[in-house]
């Protein structure tokens, strides 16, 4: 419905008064929608007399060249439209406050007994108890059977080595002695330059032949601090021949070993005597008889091998075995275990502070 706004008044009509109007009506006056558009005079309500609102309202529509009309009363009430569709579901709401907790319920009846439950580990132990008061001794037994008579302990001798005195001069020492450097006993030797000393057993290996050696070892210690300048001891075979051959008579069989380094020094070294070779002429076994050292070719100037040398001598018997220190340089040190190989028996000679123990050797 077109609406033009000119001159409405709702509510807010003075009339206008004249000059001889005795008095003016008032808004408290008149009743509520008493008073239309209808009942106005045309041109009785200026502009000026109307609100601000209406008179922008007014004035617009003025402005837009539209026809001024009075407002209508509002039509009676429309038929109720056609129900709408239904509308898209609307998004989750929030999640509603947590309601207060319930009443517990009544309690259930008790449950079947369960089963046997695994048994538990095992407790820690306790402290142990204070320990009693010791009983009184008892009454000593009666004295055991006296027991078997022990076999004789080992009685230490010399036995039958000592100094050959036909083989030795000067002031030569040998003694049985403890140690040196971790051994449990040697043979101490000390020898000066010039002097001589043969030390063995003339009675043990008298008359046996020669031809029966298979081997000779010994160990040697190095007393001095300079060993390289000194003659060690070494082991000798005195001989005897008195059957026709290359000699008649007597001759010494002594070995020489190799020169001792300055590594040497205070140390224990095993040397062996028939090893099949002479080192380069280091070391051998030479005869001390001079017409027949020269027609061996076993002498100080060529030595030979054990076995060499015992070939040469076919038919000799041994007077003695044991070990030579000659008139070259001086030797201070010690000898031990000093083996005689045959091949009727292998003996090996232990030196020890109170004596000789023989041992055989398998």
């Amino acid at each position: 419905m077109k609406v033009v706004v000119a001159c409405v008044v709702v509510a807010m009509i003075a009339v206008a008064a004249t000059a001889s109007a005795s008095s003016l009506i008032t808004g408290s006056q008149i009743a509520p929608n008493t008073i239309h558009g209808r009942n106005i005079h045309k041109n009785t309500i200026s502009m000026s007399r109307l609100t601000p609102s209406l008179q922008k309202l007014v004035k617009r529509a003025s402005a837009q060249g539209g026809t001024t009309t009075v407002v209508g009363q509002p039509g009676a009430k429309g038929d109720t439209g056609a129900t709408g569709a239904t509308g898209a579901q609307g998004a989750k709401g929030d999640t509603g406050a947590t309601g207060a907790a319930g009443t517990n319920g009544t309690s259930g009846a008790d449950g079947a007994k369960g089963a046997k439950g695994d048994t538990g580990a095992a407790g820690t132990n306790g402290t142990n108890g204070t320990n009693g008061t010791n009983g009184t001794n008892g009454t000593n037994g009666a004295d055991g059977a006296k027991g078997d008579k022990g076999d004789p302990g080992v009685t230490f001798t010399a036995g039958n080595w000592g100094v050959i005195n036909r083989n030795s001069d000067g002031s030569p020492v040998a003694q049985f002695r403890a140690g040196p450097s971790g051994a449990t006993g040697s043979l101490n030797v000390l020898v000066s330059s010039g002097d001589k000393l043969n030390y063995g057993n003339e009675v043990d290996f008298n008359g046996n032949p020669l031809t029966d050696v298979t081997g000779v070892k010994y160990a040697v210690y190095y007393g001095s601090d300079s060993p390289q300048n000194e003659a060690a001891i070494a082991p000798d075979f005195e001989l005897f021949r008195n059957n026709a051959g290359p000699f008649t008579g007597y001759t010494s069989l002594v070995y020489v070993s190799k020169a001792a380094t300055t590594a040497d020094a205070h140390q224990w070294k095993t040397i062996d005597a028939g090893e099949d070779t002479t080192n380069g002429n280091t070391s051998g076994w030479y005869f001390t008889n001079g017409t027949f050292a020269a027609s061996s070719g076993c002498n100080q100037t060529t030595y030979c091998t054990l076995a060499d040398a015992l070939s040469k001598v076919p038919g000799a018997t041994i007077l003695s075995f044991g070990l030579n220190k000659g008139h070259d340089n001086a030797f201070q040190g010690a000898v031990d275990y000093l083996e005689l190989d045959r091949s009727t028996g292998s003996v090996k000679f232990d030196f020890q502070e109170t004596g000789v123990i023989p041992t055989p050797v398998s």
